[in-house]
């Protein structure tokens, strides 16, 4: 049996004219009313008999619901058909959602920066309404148009802070390529859940791809390709300071994240600024890089790329309240220039540091270098081998 709306079926005056689209959850129609039209959502029938697929939906209108902002989506109205199936009659876009707008390429800066804008504070309003969107990705992005407005799309998978999980403790929930690792452990949300998947925006906006395909969905394939260097942001000429936003949004342990998605807008807003001179040849330069033995390197796991993200965390906080700035930065090294001048007093700090470190994650160490931009730049993203054992030095 045809479970489709036929056309000209009305639902609250709303006739129906057309289908828009189809999903594994949902078709969507186009309907119209005295000369407007909008979006009809109903779920397959099939899902509609189960209970938690429908509490998703019914979810997903409440939560819209809720939030009032112009970059998410407007519900108009919401009932039940004479079947039994609930619906969801939404503003109609006319556009092009995000992914679709990506195969033609990657963008420049500056609509990418608008599109980020437009994301982050979507997901601000809808964060303070205790809502984690949990599935921030290309597809779930409807550019109008027009292009004068972007807009948020499916809060199906949704959480609210409060209320009760739609999915068991322990049931992972998302899209594998763009979700936070959190999420792949099936372990508790929150707003930087959503930073995370906006740092996966970001590289799919100026990249024109995700950092992750979704042949390598698990943990502890994502670990290994973050041991790659970022040659994509390279190739594709970006400051560095880009990279640096997008790996902070990414960060595994999300207390190295963004607390807020605007912060994430911000950074990026900055490190797309027209060019800052670079640092002087004669200025003091720190590189810092986590050395891993062979083991780690051929067997990545989550514990030795925690470990390596708290290493350069640790380093970063000690340098910064030295005075010192971060210009270069891969997932296991980093590069920070300062005044000259400040060089004893670094490197003494450094070395005091280093004596009352505690010993690591097995397998991961940290090697600190000190000397002149000059002498220290050409060795950030050099191909070489890692250094031989597993030392620290200053």
């Amino acid at each position: 049996m045809d479970e489709r709306l036929p056309i000209g079926e009305s639902v609250e005056g709303w006739v129906v004219e057309a289908v828009l689209g189809t999903g594994g959850f949902a078709v969507v129609y186009r309907v119209r009313r005295d000369g407007a039209f909008a979006a009809l959502k109903v779920p397959h029938g099939a899902l509609a008999a189960d209970p938690g697929a429908l509490a998703r939906f019914r979810r997903e209108t409440e939560v819209v619901q809720r939030i009032r902002h112009p970059n998410i989506c407007a519900v108009l109205s919401c009932g039940e058909l004479a079947d039994g199936r609930p619906y969801i009659i939404m503003e109609y876009l006319e556009g092009e959602d995000l992914h679709r707008r990506l195969q033609e390429g990657r963008m420049a800066p500056e609509p990418a920066c608008a599109i980020v804008d437009a994301v982050a504070a979507a997901l601000e309003a809808a964060h303070q309404h205790g809502v984690i969107h949990r599935d921030v990705k290309a597809s779930n992005v409807f550019l109008t148009d027009h292009g004068n407005r972007v807009v948020l799309l499916d809060f199906g998978i949704a959480k609210l802070r409060e209320g009760a999980a739609l999915t068991g403790s322990r049931e992972i929930v998302g899209t594998p390529e763009s979700m936070a690792p959190e999420q792949l452990r099936g372990g508790p949300v929150d707003e930087r859940t959503d930073v995370y998947g906006l740092g996966v925006l970001v590289h799919s906006l100026l990249i024109g791809a995700s950092p992750f395909s979704v042949e390598t969905p698990t943990l502890t394939g994502r670990l290994a390709r973050r041991a790659a260097r970022p040659r994509a942001l390279h190739s594709a000429q970006l400051p560095i300071a880009v990279y640096r936003v997008v790996t902070r949004a990414m960060a595994l342990d999300p207390a190295n994240r963004y607390r807020r998605p605007s912060e994430v807008a911000e950074a990026l807003s900055r490190a797309l600024s027209p060019a800052r001179p670079g640092p002087h040849d004669l200025r003091l330069a720190v590189l810092v890089s986590a050395v891993l033995s062979p083991d780690a390197i051929a067997s990545p796991d989550e514990d030795t790329a925690l470990a390596v993200e708290s290493l350069l965390a640790e380093t970063a906080r000690l340098l910064e309240r030295q005075g010192l700035e971060l210009v270069l930065e891969s997932t296991t090294e980093a590069l920070y220039v300062g005044p000259l001048s400040a060089r004893a007093a670094v490197v003494a700090s450094l070395r005091d540091w280093l004596a009352a470190r505690s010993p690591g994650q097995v397998g991961t160490a940290l090697r600190v270098r000190a000397g002149t931009a000059a002498e220290l730049t050409s060795l950030a993203w050099a191909d070489r081998p890692p250094a031989p054992g597993l030392s620290d030095e200053a």
